[in-house]
């Protein structure tokens, strides 16, 4: 299985997904771009903020590891 990838702007902007990830996402190709980043959380916007958290200490370290939940297209977490 292939690495999800996406890359966001410093607002938390979809840049790029890769196809993994549409794939695991269940979204079809070019769907999430200009999407903020917060749509594949489990929480969903607006309620959540551990991405941000995340966000800031990739800003702050240059990386980020942890378990995170995660909300496909059709509402279903993994």
């Amino acid at each position: 299985m292939k690495e999800s990838v996406v890359v966001t702007d410093e607002q938390g902007t979809i840049q790029y997904a890769n196809a993994a990830l549409y794939r695991t996402f269940g979204y079809e190709q070019g769907e999430l771009i200009g999407q903020p980043v917060t749509v594949l959380e489990a929480l969903g916007p607006p309620d959540s903020r551990r991405i941000e958290s995340v966000l800031a200490e990739v800003a702050r370290t240059g990386q980020w590891v942890g378990d995170y939940f995660n909300t496909r297209k059709d509402g279903s977490t993994f």
